[in-house]
């Protein structure tokens, strides 16, 4: 199958010259959806939607290339004649380029995934494509993922089906093996921009700074991590700290979930409703509030054997369940309406068949 692949791939720094975290980030989730397309035997043409519109827009700005960057994206979707157009947030792709690509390529699926928080600004764009879309995918469980969105049970939009997408892991990407480091360089490890609603986890850590290694980054613009150095902090830490911006969405959580468990460190993370679904509790270690991480550190830290444990459990979920080939997989199964080739252990009991046979003498 052929598949058009329109996501930020963030080839190019934001703005010449300043904000270089967004560089190397092949970690996120864009490139590893295309490489589970591609791993499952795919066809994948990669459109990086806005670097494009950098690319034509004056002085590197990208609302300016917007027009170009969409009659840009019709030209390539009738050139490649995709199967599944696969779009990533693609807030600056209008509408009316979808309608016209679909017009161009009838036979064609369309489908949209999205990760992360529902940020309000957004939602326009959002309402004006859902009704375009064969499905839509976000990392937030699907009625949730509608309440967020104004999407009530009276919305005159014609809606897709809603599915909810697991946090991504890939081997080649989450390569490290923390719970494997006889002398990691961090007890504790937490990196994210700064947020008022993190206020009372970062108070909380940083008064254990005296008892601990804590590896803090991303409060200050000096101490961002990105590509390379990040991974690194990764693998050298014992423990990683998962704090959302939304931590009561069912089964919300940013994609630092994934990248702690991936690369072997203990999780702590809130007990965001159903997130019991995708790690059980002997898998990570679930917080009710900030207060109670000092405590729960203090144990792991002294029961190093129990620590690792749950450490290795943890990561063996992540790579074994939420891995690249099988989300790739789920999300083309449902984006085409084909059934399911397994019970995905996401998917809510009302939309989870019985697996297809399998045919004598597959591999």
């Amino acid at each position: 199958m052929k598949i058009l692949h329109i996501a930020n791939f963030s080839l190019f720094p934001r703005v010449a010259g300043k904000r270089r975290d967004d560089l190397a980030r092949f970690y996120a989730t864009d490139r590893k959806i295309s490489a589970g397309l591609v791993r499952n035997g795919h066809c994948v043409f990669d459109f990086s939607y806005r670097d494009a519109a950098r690319r034509f827009g004056p002085f590197g700005s990208k609302r300016g290339g917007v027009g170009a960057m969409n009659r840009l994206l019709e030209e390539t979707a009738a050139a490649f004649a995709p199967d599944l157009v696969l779009m990533g947030h693609c807030e600056l792709v209008a509408a009316k380029t979808l309608e016209r690509i679909r017009a161009q390529t009838p036979g064609a699926k369309v489908a949209q995934w999205w990760v992360d928080y529902f940020w309000p600004h957004g939602h326009p764009q959002l309402h004006e494509k859902l009704p375009l879309l064969d499905a839509f995918f976000a990392t937030t469980h699907p009625q949730a993922a509608r309440a967020a969105l104004g999407l009530g049970s009276e919305s005159q939009l014609r809606l897709p089906p809603f599915y909810y997408l697991p946090n991504i892991c890939d081997a080649s990407v989450e390569t490290a093996r923390a719970f494997a480091n006889p002398a990691p360089e961090y007890d504790v490890f937490y990196a994210a921009r700064p947020d008022p609603r993190r206020a009372a986890l970062l108070q909380v850590l940083r008064a254990m700074a005296g008892e601990v290694r804590l590896g803090l980054f991303g409060q200050e613009r000096a101490s961002f991590l990105g590509g390379a150095a990040f991974a690194r902090a990764l693998g050298n830490s014992r423990i990683g700290i998962n704090y959302s911006h939304d931590n009561e969405t069912a089964l919300y959580s940013s994609d630092r979930l994934i990248q702690l468990a991936g690369n072997g460190c203990l999780v702590m993370t809130p007990a965001t409703p159903q997130m019991t679904r995708l790690f059980s509790e002997d898998e990570v270690v679930y917080f009710e509030s900030p207060a109670q991480l000092p405590e729960l550190v203090r144990k792991y830290l002294r029961d190093e054997s129990e620590c690792i444990r749950r450490a290795r459990a943890g990561w063996r979920r992540a790579h074994g369940s939420y891995n690249e080939r099988r989300a790739a997989r789920f999300i083309v199964e449902a984006a085409l309406g084909q059934p399911f080739g397994e019970a995905y252990e996401w998917l809510d009991a009302a939309d989870r068949p019985p697996p297809v046979p399998s045919v004598p003498g597959d591999a």
